[in-house]
């Protein structure tokens, strides 16, 4: 009877370290991946024409804001509705839309939400599956608002409005709506 009655708080007294050592180990993963992001990262990508897209293509001091999506999700979709319904107010910032979809299937997409006939909007393929691992995002739709400078402002996990978007632009502070 002893030995059990010392036992057991040693066993739960163990459990609780173990689960408390994890939880502290997966918050500084986290803050890791969130640092990696702080700053507009290197990726490479392809375009609608096929060609690689990097960091060097986009325009240098003009906001960027990444739209990681999928063309049959539906809350990608009404994001997008509200984003086409906004459009003149993104004027200066670069939208650049993200999917792993095929370069075909993309450009289905963009053509039906009429996104190809504007300047500031980028349609690019992630052909190696690791966008979601460069940003950190790993639900469509995904949402990263860089400044001028490339520093980020906001990473947000699910739909946003188009306005939410554009406030963060306008205000230029950092701002974190993920939901992981």
């Amino acid at each position: 009877m002893k030995v059990i009655r010392f036992i057991l708080p040693l066993i739960v007294l163990s459990a609780l370290l173990f689960v408390g050592y994890h939880m502290v180990e997966l918050s500084r993963q986290q803050k890791k991946k969130i640092e990696k992001i702080t700053h507009l990262p290197l990726f490479e990508l392809k375009d609608m024409q096929g060609k690689l897209f990097t960091n060097a293509n986009l325009k240098k001091g003009a906001p960027v804001v990444f739209l990681y999506f999928n063309s049959e999700c539906e809350f990608c979709q009404t994001e997008i509705e509200n984003i086409v319904t906004n459009i003149q107010k993104f004027d200066g910032v670069q939208l650049v839309f993200v999917s792993i979809e095929p370069i075909q299937k993309i450009i289905m997409f963009q053509t039906t939400h009429k996104l190809d006939i504007y300047d500031n909007t980028i349609f690019l393929s992630d052909y190696r599956n690791i966008f979601s691992e460069i940003f950190d995002v790993n639900i469509f739709p995904s949402s990263l608002v860089y400044n001028k400078n490339g520093m980020l402002l906001s990473r947000n996990n699910g739909a946003v409005k188009a306005n939410y978007l554009l406030k963060i632009l306008k205000n230029n502070k950092i701002r974190n709506r993920s939901t992981d």
